[in-house]
């Protein structure tokens, strides 16, 4: 992946970062996408995930489960991968500790190892040999090892695992990479606006270039040679080196896309090789470009909640279907007001008070449905929308429950993180009523220990904590100071206090 438009945790916006392109990945990180996260399972979504051909996703949503780790690593997986690389693999992330952390063995004597890694969590070994042993002897197609993994540490919690060992016999690999004609794509390589389509040939295993664009035949639907402008070696969806990229400038039309018509893809034996150097065999490869149908842009922004959708085209009534649209993955929210504005191209989703809980972006989905009244349908591109800003946090914080910390002290937590400038202007005795065992007490107010988030101290006289106290938010409106920065928190909502 090479970017991504939007990211939420339980429907708030967060920060999402992806390795810049020259380091292409499979990981998004969220940043302090798990603070205040209590244990338990909590949503994930993301919108407009880029990976290295340019494709963008829709909504992606999940799950992720937040624990306390304690576990040491573990070796999960050990396997050969070329003639003289293993892959080993953990059970999580880890730091090495130390040297000789990997130490494959034959007959007894050390064989040279260099490991690499691009996540902590896979290293590539590659073996190369050591004097009095080489890692196949003369002659011979296999060859018996043994290794050692040792001094690795979780990088999460710093428990060590325990050392690894095993025994395994490596082959020498003979088979040449092949085509994977069902995965074969015509790609748009540029993930701006721009077109550039090229011919993306998907093969078995990582390959490296060894031909020049010069040695590949490109026939057109007439069988007429064209000239091949570019090849590369480019990653799968799953970060592999196993994608040959043929470009032609010759077939393109004056926008970058790829001509209407049938093509063939000569590769010479020998054009590309696997990372045991065993060559390709000579290849014929088939790509048909359709003719494209006419299709209905749109483009959706947003603003005090309320989300315009400009669409390319005069719409049928279908566009102001609430059931067309979703948002963040979700159907619109009861209550919300959709409809044209203006004129049958521009569309009004009016989002009611208490649905939007962060402010920011948010992803618009437009379902398949949508015509315009020629019956043409949404571009692909156009069915989802990435609204980057425009939405306001209108939701209220709630309180949701109280513990007894200590003899003189009540912490609450609230639904959602609270503003610490909020509390600090809190006048005594206004925002909550606080009883024990039905007497009221003053109290005072602190942060938590986090700033800004979800948790709110109040002090009391001393109190027996084996008796019941409750903690409710005052009813009156005016006397409310604690917010989230931008609402009050919802009145009236009362709680007994846990030990």
């Amino acid at each position: 992946m090479s970017s991504v438009d939007l990211a939420k945790v339980n429907g708030v916006d967060e920060s999402a970062n992806v390795a810049a392109i020259p380091a292409l990945t499979k990981t998004i990180t969220i940043t302090g996408g798990a603070a205040n996260l209590a244990a338990g399972t909590h949503s994930v979504l993301l919108s407009g995930v880029v990976d290295a051909a340019g494709n963008k996703s829709s909504v992606l949503t999940g799950s992720v489960v937040v624990s306390t780790d304690t576990a040491a690593p573990t070796v999960s997986k050990v396997e050969q991968v070329a003639d003289r690389q293993l892959k080993v693999t953990f059970d999580k992330a880890v730091t090495l500790v130390g040297t000789g952390n990997f130490v494959v063995k034959k007959n007894g004597y050390n064989l040279g190892v260099v490991a690499s890694t691009t996540d902590n969590k896979t290293y590539t070994l590659t073996l190369s040999d050591a004097s009095p042993v080489t890692v196949y002897d003369a002659g011979l197609d296999t060859s018996g090892v043994s290794l050692v993994v040792s001094g690795f540490k979780a990088t999460s919690n710093d428990t060590v695992g325990n050392a690894y060992t095993t025994s395994l016999t490596l082959s020498k690999d003979k088979t040449a990479p092949t085509v994977v004609s069902r995965f074969n794509t015509i790609t748009d390589t540029d993930a701006t606006v721009t077109v550039d389509e090229a011919f993306d040939i998907h093969f078995n295993e990582e390959i490296t270039l060894v031909g020049a664009p010069s040695n590949v035949t490109l026939t057109d639907k007439n069988g007429v040679r064209q000239t091949v402008s570019g090849v590369s070696v480019v990653n799968n969806a799953a970060g592999e080196a196993k994608v040959l990229r043929i470009e032609s400038s010759a077939v393109q039309d004056v926008a970058g896309a790829i001509l209407t018509g049938n093509y063939n893809i000569n590769l010479p034996a020998g054009f590309v090789k696997d990372a045991s150097n065993n060559n390709v065999a000579a290849t014929n490869v088939s790509f048909t470009k359709s003719a494209s149908a006419t299709t209905v842009s749109a483009t959706a922004t947003a603003a005090a909640n309320t989300i315009t959708v400009a669409y390319g085209e005069t719409m049928s009534t279908s566009a102001t279907i609430a059931a067309n649209y979703q948002l963040d993955g979700k159907a619109l929210p009861a209550g919300t007001n959709i409809y044209f504005d203006t004129n049958t191209q521009t569309v009004k989703i009016v989002l009611p008070a208490g649905t939007v809980k962060s402010t920011g972006g948010a992803v618009l989905t437009i379902s398949d449905s949508v015509v315009s009244t020629n019956g043409h349908k949404l571009a692909t591109a156009a069915k989802t929308q990435n609204i980057t800003t425009g939405f306001v946090d209108n939701v209220k914080p709630a309180l949701v429950s109280a513990k007894k910390t200590s003899g003189t002290t009540i912490e609450l937590t609230f639904s959602e993180a609270i503003s610490d400038a909020s509390i600090a202007a809190l006048a005594a005795d206004n925002d909550f009523e606080v009883k024990v065992n039905g007497v009221a007490f003053t109290y005072t107010t602190s942060t938590g220990a986090t700033a800004n988030d979800n948790k709110l101290v109040l002090t009391t006289a001393a109190y027996n904590t084996a008796q019941t106290v409750t903690v409710k938010v005052t009813d009156v409106a005016g006397d409310v100071s604690v917010s989230d920065g931008a609402n009050l928190i919802e009145l009236g909502t009362a709680v007994t206090a846990s030990n």
